[in-house]
């Protein structure tokens, strides 16, 4: 065994250069990780809240998982300082889910998938039926 490559599992806080992530997946040397974000300045669909009382060290006031910024490296690069509640993982591996869903139906051609955006009011509309057989 190499004497640098030290064993990540899923849920484990990591330290990857200058960054601090969580550890989503394993294969072989390689490791998936999720970012932690400070100071952001925006939420994202996939964003994560690290609660307080999750037990990681990263917790602090604006800091959540980038679920959607997933990258990977090489395990004999990180350093593990943690590891993170199993809740919360589930809650960062859900984020992700929702984010590939997410993006497969915006790659989608237009027309497709019908758009709830247009359902609201509508200039011109009453919100009272116009002609025809009455709808109860």
């Amino acid at each position: 065994m190499h004497p640098n490559l030290s064993v990540h599992r899923a849920g484990d806080l990591v330290v990857a250069g200058s960054r601090h992530a969580v550890v989503v997946a394993t294969r072989g040397r390689d490791i998936l990780l999720v970012p932690v974000i400070y100071d952001r300045e925006h939420i994202h669909r996939s964003d994560v809240v690290i609660p307080p009382d999750s037990g990681s060290m990263f917790s602090a006031r604006w800091a959540v998982f980038r679920c959607s910024q997933f990258f990977r490296t090489r395990a004999r690069h990180c350093s593990r300082v943690g590891t993170l509640n199993p809740a919360v993982l589930r809650d960062v591996m859900q984020a992700i889910m929702r984010e590939r869903d997410a993006r497969q139906i915006e790659e989608l051609p237009p027309g497709i998938v019908r758009s709830n955006l247009a359902g609201g009011c509508r200039i011109g509309n009453r919100g009272r039926k116009v002609g025809g057989a009455p709808s109860d």
